[in-house]
């Protein structure tokens, strides 16, 4: 009987073992790189000046999330994977997904006027309509002075966030013009309340953060006790001092969240899947909308549409007091990379090119000169050409176009452009 148990528990043991292999293999593919990116961070960090960094990647089943330097620098306490940081206009998308969501549903219009949702909204010298808004394209005003709009202190409901916009003129005709609008994503939220018929957090809490996971993700309230919240800091006379205290609520749907690096990431794991919307409005939110006049805005429904390296590639920056935050995802690749800090300064993607770099083993983002102004323009034109022509293929595994006709003129476009004696006039 004891040498049946030894056999069992030796056999538990391997099948055990066994099982832990794979996941083992996959740490150890990353070993290398993790720790050349993270002494990368701990000297950039130097440089920029930055508290507090939080940031990761995932890769298929794979998820890394580190914490580096300091949450809360008077107290000392370290910040890590969990650590809470406002995502700013990384909210956007978010709010990007609920309107699809109920547009799926049946309880949003794309085409519709953003009055029949947002009846209290004052019509504009053309109407506004919620696809238009979604892409920065319904000449809804940007902060038109900052100095006051983006400082303020007073906590505000959705009414008394429109109002701060709501007699602004537009900035130009609805559709003729990308003008990227903080205010016309907060008009989005509204859109979101009276459709559902409930809050944009509660939304947002039922319909998205719970189903994939997202238990450390709020609205950044601050009067709410939310765990592992940071500290904000910034430069003043060229001195590190604590950030100025502004209440967000004013922008609840445009940059109003608080979350950590880790749910970012089951975010972007979450959008690779059907779970909180179809693939049919994962790829409507992933294209690219362009003006009346057919010039492509590199921006769909909250994120920016911007291939590298050939590769499909959607990412959104954000920046406001106290943080500064980036989600950038190669979908085809089930890659993503998160990361958020402490700081109103310095530039978030010289660490998520530094990551993708080294995990995805390409260079990322290159830039050639040929120190000739109009070479440089011929490669310039040549390299969008490959990029965006790659990138479509990346997302769709088939070629732009098929037609003989139009690929033999634009080979002639080019032959013709890069021939002995062409002038920068010519271009």
């Amino acid at each position: 009987m004891k040498r049946l148990l030894k056999h069992c528990i030796w056999f538990a043991f391997l099948t055990i073992f066994a099982s832990l292999q794979p996941l083992l293999a996959e740490q150890e593919k990353y070993v290398e790189e993790i720790r050349v990116f993270e002494d990368f961070v701990k000297k950039q960090m130097r440089i920029d000046r930055i508290p507090g960094l939080s940031v990761g990647f995932i890769k298929d089943d794979f998820m890394w999330v580190k914490g580096f330097g300091y949450a809360d620098l008077e107290h000392k306490i370290p910040a890590t994977a969990r650590t809470a940081y406002r995502l700013a206009s990384n909210t956007k998308s978010m709010t990007a997904v609920a309107i699809l969501q109920l547009m799926e549903k049946g309880k949003i219009d794309l085409d519709a006027e953003v009055q029949a949702y947002v009846p209290y909204f004052p019509r504009k010298r053309w109407p506004v309509t919620v696809r238009q808004l979604l892409g920065h394209l319904g000449g809804i005003s940007h902060y038109r002075d900052y100095e006051v709009e983006g400082h303020i202190k007073e906590h505000k409901d959705t009414r008394d966030a429109l109002a701060i916009f709501a007699d602004f003129d537009l900035v130009a005709e609805p559709g003729t013009k990308f003008n990227y609008s903080s205010y016309g994503y907060n008009l989005l939220g509204a859109v979101i309340e009276g459709a559902a018929k409930q809050s944009y957090g509660s939304y947002l809490r039922e319909n998205l953060w719970t189903p994939l996971g997202m238990n450390d993700t709020h609205m950044d309230d601050p009067n709410e006790m939310i765990p592992n919240r940071v500290q904000g800091y910034r430069i003043v006379d060229g001195e590190l001092k604590n950030s100025e205290f502004v209440d967000i609520s004013s922008r609840f749907a445009a940059g109003g969240t608080i979350s950590t690096v880790v749910d970012l990431l089951k975010y972007a794991k979450g959008l690779d899947t059907t779970k909180v919307l179809s693939f049919e409005s994962i790829d409507l939110m992933h294209t690219s909308m362009a003006t009346q006049d057919g010039h492509s805005t590199n921006y769909g429904m909250g994120w920016g549409i911007t291939p590298v390296n050939g590769r499909f590639r959607v990412m959104h920056s954000g920046g406001q007091a106290e943080t500064r935050t980036y989600l950038v995802r190669v979908p085809t690749a089930s890659f993503a990379i998160a990361l958020a800090y402490n700081f109103e300064g310095a530039n978030p993607s010289a660490y998520s090119n530094r990551l993708a770099h080294l995990i995805l083993d390409e260079s990322w983002s290159m830039r050639v000169y040929t120190g000739d102004r109009v070479d440089d323009a011929i490669f310039g034109g040549l390299w969008n050409v490959f990029n965006y022509g790659f990138s479509h293929f990346d997302r769709y595994q088939k070629a732009l176009s098929t037609d003989q006709e139009d690929l033999a003129e634009a080979f002639a476009y080019f032959i013709y452009v890069c021939q002995p004696g062409f002038s920068a006039i010519e271009l």
